[in-house]
């Protein structure tokens, strides 16, 4: 049963794979990936190829969730996953004239059972951060409204509760709800 699993989430923004040195170096992810041995993981900044690459070397399944185009080639979020996945679906959740932001959402069977999974990328500034949080909560229920549920992301600028007011300071923490059941 799901409820007596345990499995690691991780999140990761990659920015395109570019380091601190400014260099693109996808092996440097994948050697960090593969320290971390993660189940699931939530990439963030991620152009699709890159994704896919990382899922080959890992050997895992993956689900890419664009958000626009970077030079013709779809970019955003991925999720990589040791489970198999049901089926995805990506949410658009920009705000103003601000880069385009997103999510994705995939059902991934567990222990033959269902786990969704949310994986969003907030935002630079706190306000559209919040925003985007508070979008990203409407679109996600409290953990009742699905059987079990995890979320991955990243807030760029890591706004905290005091600074976030609304229902995004409150709805969006990273979470695992294993033990709610009800129906797919």
């Amino acid at each position: 049963m799901l409820e007596d699993m345990i499995f690691t989430v991780a999140s990761y923004n990659i920015h395109k794979g570019c380091g601190l040195d400014r260099r693109v170096k996808l092996d440097r992810i994948a050697a960090v990936l593969e320290e971390i041995d993660a189940d699931l993981v939530g990439l963030q900044e991620v152009l699709h190829p890159q994704a896919d690459a990382l899922a080959e070397r890992l050997g895992m399944h993956v689900a890419m969730g664009p958000t626009h185009d970077r030079t013709a080639v779809p970019y955003g979020n991925a999720v990589l996953t040791r489970f198999p996945i049901h089926r995805s679906h990506t949410f658009d959740l920009s705000w103003a004239e601000r880069e385009p932001r997103g999510g994705i959402r995939l059902d991934l069977t567990v222990a033959d059972e269902l786990l969704h999974v949310f994986n969003v990328h907030f935002g630079l500034k706190v306000r559209e951060s919040c925003t985007v949080r508070a979008s990203a909560a409407r679109i996600r229920p409290p953990c009742p409204s699905f059987p079990s549920t995890a979320s991955t992301g990243t807030a760029t600028s890591s706004p905290t509760a005091s600074t976030c007011t609304g229902a995004g300071s409150r709805a969006w923490p990273p979470i695992i709800c294993p033990w709610w059941r009800g129906s797919g």
